[in-house]
């Protein structure tokens, strides 16, 4: 019952409203679905609906709960030309504003026109009645003058309800445009939240977004933010999505803190495809939330779900899952926080199912990978543009193992399901450096070494081909091992050596077409082992 009641408060407080200014700052609340006094009771829902609508006389009352004016404070946001401001809910919604202190830019000074809405919505659910409501910002730009500003507006409301033992409620809704992007002719931004605020259950968010350009579509970003307190939880949702370019679209995202996931689901009524990059920040009771994904050409219609868990204080233990609706000829790139050498991830070509495991360990590392589709390259790294750690692993069917150690004395190994995946590895550390790349007709290679005086160097491909192979590793310009071959293969191959006296010792075998390099460095000295 408890739900009923303050599903009711909320839609007496957060309905339709309509307002009535009498130039002294006191609004006059009017609602349109419920005009009454709300009574807290234990009685059925139809006990609470007026009489005039159901014929049912209201219960007697328990607590009567009083909608007031200073329960509700909000203002819109703007910041235009480095010129920031917070209008007055009142003065915003009675009069367009001046965002830029110009008289000469805009409707005579007047520079963008706001209308704002909350709608909210009771419907039923297998689980029990839901209570969810929209908020609804319209922006209309008056004049050319601020078009290629640097803009931004958003409209904050503040909803105390701790009288009443309902908590703090706040929501924040708007765009931003950068210096010489357009800003939007208009633009309608509509956030629905599904709070829960009764069930355990995660808060779902859509937002959608509908701007019109004067010239060709312009990069924008969306803002959001529901934040607050209810029955002794805090909380705060913070939503960016970046639209390189801005069309009509819609995005749902539900966050799920426990089990560090989050569900997607992305459709566009334009044309064209764009970009869109959600960054979602997030903290439940403490438990905080950080996640960035980025979907590139965005199809029609797309739903996908991201799981997450990292292990250790330093990130370098952790897994990652996705799974899509369907395979999506389109690039999935994920940024999560707490993750200390590799936290971006990217999957070229989305599977219906994806799976990875790392230990992102000088020594003792490893990636595990699991793909339902060969045509999926995945990356992790620490940075796409200009990595120190990166990984990359392509043509895997079913699956695939890679593990090193990089030291002195180290290994590489590389295994698959089946033949066929084509590895990438990179790693810079102080005056450590290390790059493999290796294309593989065979399921398996396994490289390992100790560079001394007394050292040697094994490899091993199962006696199969590698269509090409390279692997260079250095420390401090003074050990190392250079190896590279287009077409090479190993059966158990060991190159032993000792400095002084000189010996050296050859077994197994190894095969190459063409050209090969295999050396080793000693004291800052390359030596040929071929």
């Amino acid at each position: 019952m408890a739900f009923v009641i303050v599903s009711f408060l909320m839609i007496s407080t957060l309905g339709t409203l309509a307002f009535s200014y009498d130039n002294r700052d006191n609004i006059n609340f009017s609602n349109a679905h419920i005009s009454e006094d709300i009574y807290e009771t234990n009685s059925h829902m139809s006990s609470i609906i007026k009489k005039s609508d159901t014929g049912i006389p209201p219960p007697a009352p328990v607590k009567k709960l009083r909608v007031l004016p200073r329960m509700l404070d909000a203002y819109i946001y703007t910041k235009c030309s480095g010129v920031e401001k917070r209008t007055s809910i009142i003065y915003g919604l009675l009069s367009p504003i001046d965002v830029d202190d110009d008289s000469n830019t805009g409707d005579n000074g007047k520079d963008v026109k706001v209308r704002f809405y909350i709608i909210p919505y009771i419907s039923r659910a297998n689980f029990g009645w839901v209570l969810s409501f929209s908020i609804v910002m319209e922006v209309e730009r008056l004049g050319e003058e601020i078009k290629d500003e640097d803009f931004e507006i958003y409209t904050d409301v503040h909803l105390s309800l701790e009288s009443y033992d309902y908590g703090n409620h706040e929501f924040r809704i708007g765009y931003s445009s950068a210096e010489g992007r357009e800003v939007p002719k208009s633009e309608e931004v509509v956030l629905t939240i599904y709070p829960y605020l009764m069930y355990d259950r995660n808060p779902d968010f859509v937002l959608e977004s509908t701007p019109s350009f004067e010239g060709g579509e312009s990069d924008m970003d969306l803002i959001a933010r529901y934040s607050g307190n209810f029955g002794g939880d805090t909380f705060d949702h913070n939503v960016v999505i970046s639209c390189q370019p801005a069309i009509s679209s819609t995005i749902k995202f539900t966050p799920d803190f426990d089990m560090h996931k989050i569900n997607t689901s992305i459709s566009r009524t334009a044309n064209r495809d764009t970009t869109l990059t959600l960054s979602y920040d997030g903290n439940t009771n403490g438990d905080k939330m950080g996640v960035a994904l980025t979907v590139e050409r965005v199809p029609k219609e797309m739903s996908f779900s991201v799981f997450y868990s990292i292990f250790g204080a330093s990130g370098d233990r952790g897994l990652i899952n996705y799974e899509g609706s369907s395979e999506f000829n389109v690039t999935l790139t994920v940024r999560i926080e707490k993750i200390g050498l590799a936290g971006t991830m990217r999957l070229e070509y989305l599977p219906r199912q994806f799976s990875a495991g790392w230990a992102n360990r000088i020594y003792g590392g490893h990636v595990n990978v699991s793909v339902s589709s060969p045509l999926t390259k995945f990356i992790m790294c620490d940075d796409i543009d200009n990595p120190s750690i990166y990984f990359s692993i392509s043509n895997v069917t079913n699956s695939a193992n890679f593990s090193w150690g990089i030291d002195q004395g180290g290994y590489a190994r590389l295994s698959a399901e089946h033949r066929g995946p084509v590895a990438d590895f990179y790693w810079k550390t102080g005056s450590m450096k290390v790059e493999m790349v290796s294309q593989l007709k065979t399921d398996y290679f396994f490289i390992s070494w100790n560079i001394d005086q007394e050292g040697y160097v094994s490899f091993d491909t199962d006696g199969n081909w590698l269509n090409s192979f390279s692997f260079n590793f250095t420390i401090d310009g003074n050990v190392g091992l250079l190896i590279g071959a287009s077409f090479i293969k190993a059966d158990n191959f060991r190159a032993e050596w000792t400095i002084w006296p000189p010996t050296f010792q050859i077994s197994g075998s190894m095969d190459f077409i063409g050209d090969i390099v295999f050396s080793v460095m000693l004291g800052g000295t390359w030596y040929p082992v071929f």
